[in-house]
């Protein structure tokens, strides 16, 4: 679906809850691999996530998998339009730093 199709009116936007980060794989940790990854999250109405999107890549595909593994086990706050929940994409940051794994 476009990102000009997505529905982005809604009363308040779908909020990510107090969710565990993901997993730093070792493998990663161990080449030294860091990045950010941006995904698009469809958030259905029951609270889970939907559909998936990789908006931008971290530049390393386990850091990029680790994320979005993470992210489909997640709760969200879905969101309301008109007094009933609706389905709302978001845009999540994952910051993978081997700073602040030490």
């Amino acid at each position: 679906m476009p990102a000009t199709a997505r529905n982005t009116d809604a009363d308040y936007k779908a909020a990510y809850l107090n969710n565990p980060r993901p997993a730093y794989p070792l493998l990663a940790i161990r080449q030294g691999a860091q990045g950010e990854v941006l995904l698009l999250v469809e958030v259905l109405p029951d609270g889970r996530a939907g559909r998936i999107e990789l908006e931008k890549f971290s530049g390393h595909a386990m850091l990029d998998a680790a994320a979005m593994n993470a992210v489909r086990a997640w709760r969200f706050t879905p969101a309301r339009k008109d007094g009933l929940l609706t389905t709302q994409t978001v845009r999540i940051p994952i910051h993978f730093n081997l700073k602040e794994e030490r």
